[in-house]
């Protein structure tokens, strides 16, 4: 199991090239998927004063998180992807023994 923190900059130009102010951002959307990519599962909608969140006690495997921006007029920016290996720290399974007389 690991915790897996989880930080963003918020975009400061509409895709347009104009300047976007943060005060024009209603929130961060931020998922995260355990099957590469399959299905997406909502981490939660942060406000532009948050730019970080903790995941706690992720299993090993390689996760998949995915962000966008809404602005307070309801457009939605695209999404960005990140990828991270959660790797398997547990000791191997026990040794099985197998006694025959000689």
């Amino acid at each position: 199991m690991a915790n897996v923190k989880v930080s963003w900059v918020l975009p400061t130009t509409r895709k347009s090239g104009k300047p976007l102010l943060v005060e024009q951002i209603a929130f961060a959307f931020i998922e995260m998927s355990a099957d590469l990519g399959a299905n997406f599962g909502p981490v939660g909608e942060f406000p532009p004063d948050v730019l970080e969140t903790t995941v706690t006690e992720l299993e090993p495997g390689e996760w998949v998180f995915r962000g966008s921006v809404q602005d307070k007029a309801g457009k939605v920016s695209g999404t960005v992807e990140a990828r991270i290996v959660v790797e398997d720290t547990s000791p191997p399974s026990d040794l099985q023994l197998t006694l025959t007389l000689a």
